[in-house]
């Protein structure tokens, strides 16, 4: 797993170049709406976020849960 990951996040900018290229293409269709694509960008990322600190939080709670348990 080791190798596999480093060479994904080596050459992690290669893999977005596609992408980049593909929204510079269209970015006639694409700047009339650049303000509503940056707001939903924004707030997709900040609930992403929430969502997995909220997960990350509920399993560490329940992990302590369980082993509170096991010491009683």
């Amino acid at each position: 797993i080791q190798k596999k990951s480093d060479f994904l996040l080596g050459n992690m900018a290669f893999f977005f170049i596609p992408a980049g290229v593909g929204i510079i293409e269209q970015f006639d269709l694409i700047k009339n709406d650049i303000v509503p694509l940056l707001v939903i960008c924004a707030v997709s990322t900040v609930l992403t976020f929430a969502a997995a600190s909220g997960t990350v939080r509920l399993v560490l709670r329940l992990q302590n849960k369980g082993r509170d348990k096991k010491d009683e």
